[in-house]
């Protein structure tokens, strides 16, 4: 038996205590041009055609180190990942959205917030199926975009990111038809266990608003 047929064998054997074999070649693949043929993965997606995806292999020097980080950059979803998060539970995701705040450096928890948004933002928008579970959801964990520093992070005239969750449910909300967005607001109102998120978005469109008693004991709002 030749070297490449004992590196193949011992390849081979290694892949198979993976969940799937076949997305490992495929992954090995990307990684190790030079794999692919001893793996026999030609039949697999394994993005040559994407000049991005060959540009940031293991082999090209200017990105060989991030496959070799200590310290990953937990800010960054990849595509895949993010599609898979947010077909998911909506409950689940929050729970890796926690999870990743935690790891980041509160230097880093107002631009994780940022991406997170913008994730909701996108399947608000387009899960018309599934949209009142993340609303909900939302709804139930905005604490998590209501960090206290959120005010020292942006520059005099940038929104903090409890602006930012405000003006994106706001824009969600006014994209939807008069008739949808009623009937969101009304389940999401029955089903969430703290509707504080909702209380402050009205305010924030709204303002306060004061009723003051006339002479005549007759009631009237100002504000």
């Amino acid at each position: 038996m030749s070297e490449r047929d004992i590196a193949k064998a011992q390849l081979l054997d290694l892949l198979k205590a993976a969940r799937s074999e076949d997305a490992a070649k495929s992954a090995i693949s990307i990684l190790f041009p030079r794999a692919k043929e001893l793996l026999q993965a030609e039949m697999l997606d394994t993005g040559e055609n994407d000049n991005s995806a060959r540009g940031r292999r293991i082999r090209n020097a200017d990105f060989a180190r991030l496959y070799f980080l200590l310290t990953p950059k937990t800010v960054v979803w990849s595509k895949s990942q993010a599609k898979e998060l947010m077909e998911g539970d909506p409950e689940i995701a929050f729970s890796v959205f926690e999870s990743r705040m935690i790891a980041v450096s509160a230097d880093e928890r107002p631009k994780l917030r940022r991406v997170i948004l913008e994730l909701l933002e996108d399947t608000l928008r387009s899960r018309a199926d599934t949209r009142q579970q993340w609303l909900v959801t939302l709804l139930n964990n905005a604490s998590l975009f209501l960090g206290d520093e959120g005010w020292k992070s942006v520059g005099i005239f940038e929104p903090s990111t409890e602006d930012l969750v405000r003006i994106m449910l706001r824009q969600v909300l006014v994209a939807l038809s008069q008739n949808d967005r009623v009937e969101l607001l009304k389940k999401a109102v029955t089903h969430a266990a703290d509707v504080s998120l909702l209380c402050e978005l009205m305010r924030s469109i709204t303002g306060d608003v004061v009723w003051r008693d006339n002479l005549d004991g007759k009631a009237r709002r100002s504000g």
